[in-house]
């Protein structure tokens, strides 16, 4: 179920209090959760913020927001209690308690206006009472704090003094510095304080003028810091940003802090978003940060108080430092990575999309046909959308799996790595954002968003491989996230003392594979004449937790279940294993052997014996092949299929095919309805041998189709400026690139779009004899440091243009001489069309149909002076779905409004012939 949302959590907390006895926080969750019927991975579902459980947190709400409006009380520190009011409202028999009914309080209704009337997403990061409780325990020990830091007021009369303006108009080189001395960043690092202090880096008066004007200049604490930050003018040589954020921490510290890691992870801590954007600069994160904390000031004034000389701002970040230190919230960040939730992604076929994503800050994947799926309550659900839009003859266990992860199992906070193939790490990023539909997206419309925290290229060592699938969870296998981690230079957790292994079941002697889940089964180590079992240390190393696929001897021979280690071996010489999943797709032997990932795989090499080990990416790779994930296989693609349902013959087929083997560049032309898409994929797939869809990619041009959604330009960005981004083309060209296989973009509508303007430099890296590296010519957009670009050779280009629109120009001689050009034509009269029409309307229809579409088509053609060939009337108008029939109603359905509109368009000047020519169609119907 649903983790309850604060307010749901009111009622039943005032009711377990009712009985007057005082409940901790603690103990109110343990009571509530077994309520609620939480299951234990519910109860562990942490804030993006890791520091808190989501249902800790909402119950805590609920405790405040009673608290406030006089409900409960709190008799002493960490323990609560029922007042008089409470037991009234329970008594009244109310049925809720929300937001609403608390606002007859005063005292409430004065809570909210202090808090800002926070909304639910505020709830789920900040808790005024959480804050308060770590407030209250650094008072305790403020005084003793600052006692033993007396730096903090030192450093502050120092800066003060050495930044006032009568000071800084004589300064001398001696006394700037020691602003090097008074610099907590340059304390532990002496190289850089000398760079930046030990010799004058500018003239005398251009550090008098600097500090004159971060100081006392005009423009906000943001402009003046980004000035000094960037300005060629600003004595900032050696000096980042954090030494500066000091200098304006301390300057203005009645409502500033210095803005360092410090301050950053106790803020992170207590569950403040700052709401950084991709693209801040230093100043604008040091703005945001100091904005996002003003509600720590009023706490602090109202909690702790001035203790201290100097201003509250820097009591603040002394009271951040207390949280770093105490809450070892440096440990707490070495170990963000062994903590949370470790998925492994692909960002497109190929890592197609990287470095789109990578400057998006998102992640995603497709499924396009699958919309937005807030709108599926199971995975089941999406299964069956998949099917339905995709491939009704297969099961999409992978990918309902992959969307529902996707949907509602990855979680902010959790950490992503991006793969490129199964042997290489590109990128690492924290997901930041829950799941969002945006279908304006050219492609993968199902997004999260993501602080990608690296980018690189960190090749696996022999032996260990990433999964085949779009998305894995890794985190059920630690030694594997940590071998990976360790790869990528990412903090490595301690090693788990889990293994994974194989055990071989005579199905006479234990039917695993037909028992019930949560059987146990003891194996023995010593065998029926008393040795010990082939490879008997194993039998002593199987700790309880290990995990166990079990394998089915002859006759079955397939991997069958999971089972789990519940008790090790000891002096009975056995262990104990419990059944926790019979697989769905159960991978047989010859399967396994077959596996290249396989090959040194223990058992698979010799399987004489029971128990054997499993290394994690063996053990991996066999839970993917359970759930059916097998790297694809696809049937062959003859010509002899590609034509089974065209109503062209073969030779005019092969023909075509020919032409794009040759030329590598083809346009089909033809009037509307001659099945030029239809045909299209069918040559892609023949020409590929084999039906894969994700070699080929269609799109449509039009009039305000542009260079830059094609192959490259500058678009916009969330942060308002403008990012480098590859189009369509160029993306696709990358991913045939890396693959020896043929490719094929198909471009519907050719002659729309102002073809000058959309190909640019591809007018000549399209043709046949250009498709290599010697070709290779920068692009208009490109980076210095960016390899020049050319058309791979097994990218194929099908062109689909339509001979009857009017509103086309005429395809330049330029393009022309690029391609070759094949002439599609109605098939009235064909053999394969008749037989197509006599099984859906009968053979007199289908004889009236074909003579008065050849009659209409031949005047069409005659008409040389407005119409022509170029404008016939195509058959796919009829060719309806198999199971389809056409009657008389349906016929003139076409009729009335497809077939109608275009002669009225063709003879527009002469309404008479289009009104006779509809009327002769008409009729025919009967």
């Amino acid at each position: 179920m649903p983790i309850p949302s604060y307010q749901s959590c009111m009622l039943p907390l005032l009711k377990i209090l009712v009985k007057g006895q005082t409940f901790s926080l603690k103990g109110a969750i343990e009571t509530l959760s077994e309520q609620f019927e939480l299951t234990l991975d519910e109860i562990a579902q942490l804030l993006p913020s890791q520091r808190q459980g989501v249902f800790e947190n909402r119950v805590a709400w609920a405790k405040t927001y009673l608290k406030q409006a006089g409900l409960i009380e709190y008799p002493k520190r960490g323990q609560m209690r029922i007042t008089d009011e409470g037991k009234r409202v329970i008594k009244s028999g109310i049925e809720n308690i929300d937001t609403n009914f608390l606002k007859q309080y005063p005292s409430f209704q004065t809570f909210l206006a202090r808090t800002k009337s926070m909304d639910d997403q505020s709830l789920d990061q900040i808790n005024p009472e959480d804050l308060d409780e770590l407030l209250l325990e650094f008072a305790d020990i403020a005084n003793e704090w600052f006692a033993k830091r007396t730096f903090v007021v030192s450093y502050w009369k120092f800066i003060n003094n050495f930044f006032k303006s009568e000071n800084l108009k004589n300064a001398e080189w001696s006394e700037i510095q020691k602003l090097g001395d008074h610099i907590h960043s340059l304390g532990t690092n002496a190289l850089a304080r000398a760079r930046a202090f030990g010799n004058e880096n500018y003239p005398i008066q251009q550090y008098r003028d600097s500090f004159l004007k971060i100081a006392h200049g005009e423009g906000s604490v943001e402009e003046r810091m980004r000035w000094f930050l960037t300005d060629d003018s600003a004595t900032s040589k050696y000096l980042g940003a954090s030494s500066v954020g000091e200098f304006f921490g301390q300057l203005y510290a009645d409502n500033h802090v210095f803005f360092n890691k410090r301050d950053e992870e106790a803020a992170e801590y207590l569950g403040i978003d700052p709401g950084f954007q991709r693209g801040d600069d230093a100043a604008r994160r040091f703005a945001r940060f100091n904005q996002a904390i003003q509600p720590i000031f009023e706490s602090y004034s109202r909690i702790v108080g001035k203790r201290t000389d100097v201003p509250i701002g820097l009591e603040v970040d002394q009271f951040f430092s207390w949280l770093y230190e105490t809450k070892e919230l440096g440990k707490r960040i070495q170990q963000k990575h062994n903590t949370k939730t470790v998925w492994e992604f692909a960002p497109g076929a190929g890592a197609v999309y990287w470095d789109d994503f990578y400057s998006d800050g998102v992640a995603a994947i497709g499924w396009n046909e699958v919309s937005d799926l807030h709108k599926f309550k199971t995975r089941e659900e999406i299964s069956a959308a998949i099917k339905r839009e995709k491939n009704p003859s297969t099961e999409p266990r992978n990918d309902s799996l992959a969307m529902w992860q996707w949907y509602k199992e990855v979680k902010p906070g959790d950490t992503i790595l991006a793969k490129k193939g199964r042997r290489t790490i590109i990128g690492v990023g924290i997901v930041m954002s829950g799941y969002e539909y945006r279908p304006t997206r050219t492609d993968y419309h199902h997004v999260r968003q993501v602080k990608w925290e690296k980018k690189g290229i960190w090749n696996l060592p022999q032996g260990m491989n990433l999964t085949m699938k779009a998305l894995t969870n890794l985190t059920p296998y630690p030694d594997h996230v940590a071998k990976l981690m360790s790869i990528i230079g990412e903090p490595t957790p301690p090693p788990s003392k889990k293994r994974y292994w194989w055990v071989n079941c005579n199905p006479s002697r234990w039917d695993v594979a037909n028992a019930p889940i949560g059987h146990r089964e003891r194996f023995v180590s010593i065998n029926e004449s008393g040795t010990k079992c082939r490879i008997f240390k194993y039998f002593e190393e199987i700790d309880v937790g290990d995990e166990i696929l079990a394998y089915v001897s002859s006759p079955i021979r397939r991997v069958t279940t999971l089972l789990n280690v519940t008790k090790a071996l000891d002096e009975d010489e056995y262990f104990e294993c419990e059944i926790v999943q019979q697989f769905d797709v159960q991978p047989q032997w010859e399967e396994l052997k077959k596996d290249e990932q396989l090959s040194e795989c223990e058992p698979l090499l010799n399987n004489q014996g029971t128990l054997f080990s499993l290394t994690d990416d063996e053990f991996i790779e066999i839970r993917e092949l359970t759930e059916g994930i097998l790297p694809p296989i696809k049937p062959p693609y003859l010509i002899e299929d590609a034509v089974k349902d065209l109503f062209m013959d073969e030779n005019i087929f092969r023909g075509i095919l020919d032409l794009l083997q040759s030329k590598r560049n083809v346009i089909l032309q033809g009037p509307p309805g001659v099945g030029k898409t239809y045909i299209s994929k069918r040559i892609a797939f023949s020409l590929m041998a084999e039906k894969d869809e994700g070699r080929v990619r269609m799109v449509q041009f039009h009039q305000s189709y542009s260079y830059e959604d094609f192959v490259q330009g500058l678009r916009p960005n969330l942060s308002g400026g403008f990012v480098l981004k590859n189009g369509i083309f160029y993306q696709f060209c990358e991913r045939a690139r890396n693959d020896d296989r043929p490719y094929v973009f198909i471009i519907d509508e050719i002659n729309r779009g102002n073809l000058s303007k959309i190909l640019g430099e591809l007018m000549m890296l399209i043709e046949n004899d250009k498709r290599s590296p010697q070709y290779a010519i920068p692009l208009v957009y490109q980076e210095e440091s960016d390899i020049d670009f050319y058309v791979p050779p097994n990218v194929y280009i099908i062109g689909l243009m339509n001979t009857a629109d009017r509103s086309l120009a005429m395809v330049d001689y330029a393009l022309r001489r690029r391609f070759s050009f094949f002439d599609l034509v109605p098939a009235y009269g064909k053999d394969k069309l008749n037989q197509r029409l006599s099984e859906i309307c009968g053979d007199g229809l289908c004889q009236r149909i074909t003579e008065a579409f050849l009659e209409l088509n031949r005047k069409i053609a005659a008409d040389t002076d407005n119409l022509g060939p170029g404008f016939l009337i195509g058959h796919s108008y009829f060719c309806l779905e198999k199971t389809a029939l056409l009657d008389g109603p349906g016929y003139r359905r076409i009729i009335d409004t497809e077939i109608a509109p275009l002669l009225r368009e063709y003879w527009f000047d002469q309404p008479k012939v289009a009104q006779d020519w509809m009327e002769r169609l008409t009729a025919i119907a009967g």
